[in-house]
């Protein structure tokens, strides 16, 4: 658990260092939600192999606020796992190296997006 738990705290912070340097560019900064979407996803597999959905998710997410520091807004971590997961699951299905291709979208459009929109993106790129 410790070297996920410092994936997350690695991850984490290099998403709030993209977003605070002017310039980086978007892309890098869909490429670091990404890696934590998917470090997210691989962490949470491994909570639902002994815990129902919901005990797993509360756990996924006591551990990556554990490994931040208390004055971490928590709204704010809650909104960039909730970026992650839906850059991660358009991603994982559409293909990493599409994220190279974004030109218009930014990382924060992903965040606007509703779970169902996320779904039916997917939906269409898996035919």
């Amino acid at each position: 658990m410790g070297k996920v738990s410092n994936q997350f705290h690695k991850l984490y912070y290099e998403i709030d260092d993209a977003e605070k340097k002017g310039d980086q560019t978007n892309r890098d900064l869909v490429h670091f939600y990404f890696r934590f979407g998917k470090a997210l996803s691989e962490r949470l597999a491994i909570l639902l192999q002994n815990n129902p959905p919901q005990t797993a998710h509360t756990e996924l997410n006591k551990e990556v606020k554990e490994k931040l520091p208390e004055n971490i807004n928590k709204h704010m971590v809650r909104k960039r796992t909730d970026t992650a997961r839906k850059i991660y699951d358009i991603f994982k299905v559409i293909g990493e190296d599409k994220i190279l291709c974004i030109k218009s979208f930014t990382a924060y459009s992903f965040l606007d997006l509703m779970r169902s929109e996320v779904t039916y993106i997917i939906k269409n790129f898996e035919e």
